[in-house]
């Protein structure tokens, strides 16, 4: 299931027999991370931009100045160390671990789509910096561990696949070489920022509070919620997945504010997206939630194993 807060690559193969779930499965086992031996550390070290710089810093840092979000404190390549509250300079082992997991680290296989994690959210606290002699910054890869994205100084900079666990990898390696500001644990306020509209996961859960078999998952970045186990609904950031029968859909045309589902290009037969934006109203949001009850009795479950 594809929610709106992740970017799917799909390159489906042949998928006769398989329901929507058991596609949705494969594309999560593919995207987890696998190591393979496919650059030297020969080969590593002629990458941009490891090819030009005299030596590597970890850091952290916290923004004073922005209002919103952080931003790394470098100006014309100088950087402004009173933002900065650690600093590690990497030994040629440590980038030859750190070369080894952004390039050797990847997707287990894109035979069937894969999913990369990428929360709206952004607001960076780490980089990794490309220093000159002069200790001049000359490129940067900037990240928000938080929100599972990065930046880069230049678009000559190439990381490798984003598999799932590819952020907690290079988390684990940058606290491994004392870099303790990293995790959402510092956010001002304690503030955890989930990829899901929880506000209105709470509104149907209440809805779904009289069925007996009720599951909740966490499931791309989005909760989705099985009925009879069988994927029901689900709530992303903007939007509500609907499972509805696919010949009422010719019914729904006076309703306003939802979408058919896509994923690789492929429509999602019988998966709907409703917009928040219609779902303020409790008689909207009961509208959508018994259209998807209404028909979970008649929908397939996923093949057992």
């Amino acid at each position: 299931m594809l929610f709106i807060s992740h970017s799917v690559i799909a390159q489906f193969g042949p998928l006769k027999n398989l329901s929507i779930e058991e596609e949705s499965k494969l594309m999560v086992y593919n995207s987890k991370c696998v190591h393979r031996d496919k650059y030297s550390p020969s080969q590593r070290q002629l990458l941009y931009p490891f090819n030009q710089t005299v030596f590597i810093s970890l850091i952290s840092f916290q923004d004073t100045v922005s209002e919103f979000s952080s931003h790394l404190p470098i100006k014309k390549g100088i950087l402004d160390t009173g933002m900065v509250k650690e600093e590690i300079r990497l030994s040629k082992a440590d980038i030859n671990k750190l070369t080894d997991l952004l390039f050797n680290y990847g997707y287990r296989s894109k035979k069937y789509g894969v999913i990369e994690d990428r929360m709206s959210c952004y607001d960076p606290h780490n980089a990794i910096l490309f220093f000159n002699n002069q200790r001049k910054v000359i490129s940067y890869i900037e990240i928000c561990f938080d929100c599972l994205r990065m930046k880069f100084s230049s678009e000559k900079i190439k990381v490798g696949e984003n598999c799932t666990e590819k952020f907690s990898i290079l988390k684990n390696f940058f606290t491994s070489k004392g870099i303790k500001f990293v995790s959402i644990d510092h956010r001002p306020y304690g503030l955890i920022m989930r990829a899901y509209n929880e506000t209105l996961a709470l509104r149907v859960a209440e809805r779904l509070m009289h069925i007996q078999d009720v599951e909740e998952k966490e499931m791309f970045s989005g909760l989705v919620f099985m009925v009879n186990g069988k994927m029901c609904l689900g709530v992303s950031k903007n939007s509500m997945m609907v499972r509805l029968d696919p010949n009422t859909l010719e019914n729904l045309s006076d309703k306003d504010g939802w979408q058919q589902m896509v994923m690789g290009g492929r429509p999602m037969k019988g998966y709907i997206s409703v917009s928040e934006d219609v779902l303020g109203r409790n008689d909207e949001l009961d509208f959508w939630v018994n259209l998807a009850l209404a028909f979970n009795p008649f929908a397939k479950a996923s093949k057992k194993k």
